[in-house]
């Protein structure tokens, strides 16, 4: 039975199939990458440090607009690897065409990068293009250090409990403690980024995205606009400034 025959027979069509994996390394860091284009639980030893980093295409009703997925170059090394891919959004019934370059990298010393070079093929209205990183929940009561598009440092927590609004705005740069003595962080460019506590629609995770929701939307793209956004992860010797995590959670501060 070939490879076809068999994703036909267990999900009734092969688009249906889960994406496959494949564990790559980056210095220190493992990372899992996945065949639609994903970088999904980067990990330093037993810590996750970042649960998921994605792009997407997001139509005026915030539909998620699929990607088809061709890998262009991979090279894979025992401590680093880079992989280059296509991905084509288009959904022919709403007149929504976009073409995207992935790459994907992980250099020795632990630094990995997510670069998103895309181009409108169409003219249509989007809520939202580009990259989107999801913290792990269990990151919860955290302490982070917030660098914004002025170059100002600002310092907190991630909440607790579940919080209705953005926990932080207008994000460059975001850094939050693992473990003692450990630290990630997640630098963005290309685009102005904030959070939002998935918590509150039951996925368990905090997520940074482009474009402030504060913003007028849906925005008309036009065919031949560019996008280009880079998102940097490295793990982080300095953790931020507040009480340790573990003391937090002994004295069940939130």
């Amino acid at each position: 039975m070939s490879d076809l025959e068999q994703l036909t027979k267990m999900y009734g069509d092969p688009a249906f199939a889960p994406p496959t994996t494949e564990t790559v390394h980056a210095g220190p860091l493992s990372v899992m990458v996945t065949s639609d284009g994903d970088i999904r639980y980067i990990r330093y030893g037993e810590h996750e440090l970042i649960r998921r980093v994605y792009a997407a295409v997001r139509a005026s009703d915030w539909w998620t607009v699929p990607a088809t997925i061709t890998v262009r170059e991979k090279s894979v090394q025992a401590d680093s690897f880079r992989i280059v891919s296509e991905a084509q959004y288009v959904a022919t019934d709403r007149g929504i065409g976009f073409r995207a370059i992935i790459t994907l990298s992980g250099d020795s010393d632990g630094r990995i990068t997510f670069d998103f070079d895309g181009e409108t093929l169409t003219d249509f209205e989007r809520k939202r293009i580009g990259i989107c990183v999801l913290h792990p929940a269990d990151a919860k009561g955290a302490s982070v250090a917030v660098t914004h598009t002025d170059g100002t440092e600002e310092a907190g927590f991630l909440p607790d409990t579940i919080a209705p609004h953005q926990p932080f705005f207008d994000i460059t740069a975001i850094r939050h403690q693992v473990a003692e003595g450990l630290a990630v962080e997640v630098a963005f460019s290309g685009d102005v980024f904030e959070m939002e506590d998935q918590r509150n629609w039951l996925d368990a995770s905090f997520k940074t995205y482009s474009t402030p929701l504060a913003l007028p939307s849906p925005v008309l793209v036009k065919a031949g606009e560019r996008v280009r956004q880079t998102v940097t992860v490295r793990p982080h010797p300095r953790v931020p400034s507040g009480c340790p995590l573990s003391l937090r959670r002994e004295r069940g501060e939130s």
